[in-house]
């Protein structure tokens, strides 16, 4: 599933599935979406079954021009059969992607475990464009399931001077290894094998939590 997200907030609609809200009515995309043929061919094209997560992409200007945020969620695009979204494309073509969990359209809720998925999912594309497209790299996939997120809600890239500190503090020291590692790679390590016992200290809006 792939989400819209308008940047004014004004409407939000999860498209890939065809699928009804809460109240059985057809997801709509509402607003001054409805202004844009562009996002009129998504919204029908995706809402009748066609279910085609690369139409998005295929209007990235009329996404961009409507100053669209897109959400990512890579684990509800395979269990609803709503196919692989073409995130290199999307970035490629200057879209704003963001990733999601999408519970309970997806079954992951760690963010990590969502980034990794993302970075499987572009594993796939590669797989179909016959080895054309890259797939994203762990620090991309990072980077979209954190600032890209965040900076939607007014925060800054990364640590931010100004922005309020949110952060996880990984042990790791009890991993084996079977040759030093650089920061990157524990970096990497950290980002597939994490549990929650590996996390030993939580900061939220500055405040240690945990």
């Amino acid at each position: 599933m792939v989400g819209l997200l308008d940047r004014q907030g004004g409407a939000a609609v999860s498209v890939g599935d065809g699928q009804a809200d809460q109240r059985g009515q057809p997801l709509e995309i509402g607003g001054e979406y409805h202004a844009h043929a562009g996002l009129r061919d998504v919204r029908d094209g995706l809402h009748d079954g066609r279910a085609d997560v690369v139409e998005i992409a295929e209007h990235a200007d009329a996404v961009k021009a409507d100053d669209v945020v897109v959400a990512h969620c890579p684990a509800a695009n395979v269990n609803l059969v709503s196919g692989v979204a073409p995130i290199r494309t999307m970035l490629d073509e200057g879209l704003w992607v963001t990733l999601g969990s999408d519970i309970a359209g997806g079954d992951v809720l760690s963010m990590l475990g969502v980034i990794t998925e993302a970075i499987k999912s572009s594993k796939i594309k590669r797989i179909e464009s016959n080895w054309t497209k890259d797939f994203l790299s762990v620090a991309e996939a990072f980077y979209l399931g954190t600032t890209a997120g965040a900076k939607y809600f007014g925060g800054g890239d990364g640590f931010a001077i100004g922005d309020k500190f949110h952060a996880v503090v990984i042990k790791d020291s009890d991993a084996i290894d079977v040759k030093q590692l650089s920061i990157r790679e524990r970096f990497e390590r950290a980002i597939y094998r994490t549990k929650e016992q590996d996390i030993i200290a939580v900061y939220s809006d500055g405040r240690r939590v945990k």
